[in-house]
């Protein structure tokens, strides 16, 4: 997931560098085949009962910063982040890694829960932000 995410993240900057230069034709047919890739990333990943993969941070905040989650289950695919990390194994702690993690609080705060995001900065019991700082 995080492959095609990062494959998916270079092929939306390059459609706005081609927009930017003029380059509609390129454009256009990245966009064509983003649109593809978001089908099938859908297609292979996203469950019935709105969760992504197995079920951890990562499968959720990768998906929500592309932008690819339909819209129909958007503000479930985000109800079901938020349980995740608010409510999940480790309620409050961040479980992603380095590239599930750099997505993960700008989804939490475009859901609308900046709490949680911040919850999370604020646990200082292990394997929390703030153990680690404190």
């Amino acid at each position: 997931m995080t492959s095609a995410h990062a494959w998916m993240g270079n092929i939306q900057s390059v459609i706005e560098m081609a927009t930017a230069i003029g380059e509609t034709a390129t454009a256009a047919s990245l966009k064509a085949t983003l649109a593809k890739l978001t089908a099938q990333f859908n297609d292979e990943w996203l469950h019935p009962n709105a969760t992504y993969g197995n079920n951890v941070q990562s499968t959720f905040s990768l998906p929500l910063s592309l932008g690819i989650v339909p819209a129909n289950v958007k503000s479930q695919v985000e109800d079901n982040m938020v349980k995740n990390v608010d409510g999940g194994h480790w309620p409050g702690h961040i479980t992603t890694g380095i590239i599930g993690g750099k997505y993960l609080f700008q989804a939490l705060a475009d859901a609308g829960h900046k709490d949680v995001a911040l919850k999370i900065l604020e646990t200082t019991d292990y394997p929390g932000f703030g153990f680690m700082f404190s």
